[in-house]
């Protein structure tokens, strides 16, 4: 039977778990740890604020730009790449800009990077 863990802290899982081992009489002494890792992505470039970021549900590319406070003045923003498992994706900020329909997901571990205009 699944164990429903929204809205628990990682302490209070613990605890459900070790009393449903118990409870069901699968061992008398259990110890559980849980750990809950954190779902980042990065921004790079020519952003106000680069760094890394945690990752909101539906965060999408343009929100996260917005999130890292905009484009400096020197963004190009015809190239805007993001890393994701190896490969490499290249958008035009301002296509996605004019048809938000296009914007893209981010998903834990993106590596978005905005380029430098060439003068």
């Amino acid at each position: 039977e699944p164990i429903k863990v929204a809205g628990l802290t990682t302490s209070a899982l613990e605890d459900k778990i070790e009393q449903l081992y118990v409870d069901g009489a699968i061992y008398k002494n259990v110890s559980v740890n849980v750990t809950m890792t954190a779902k980042v992505y990065y921004l790079q470039g020519e952003v106000n604020s680069p760094g890394q970021f945690q990752l909101a549900s539906g965060t999408t590319l343009l929100q996260a730009i917005a999130g890292a406070r905009g484009y400096t003045p020197f963004a190009n923003r015809k190239k805007v790449t993001i890393t994701r498992q190896g490969k490499i994706y290249q958008y035009n900020m301002k296509e996605l800009e004019k048809d938000p329909s296009k914007d893209v997901k981010i998903k834990a571990g993106d590596v978005i990077k905005v380029w430098q205009s060439a003068f």
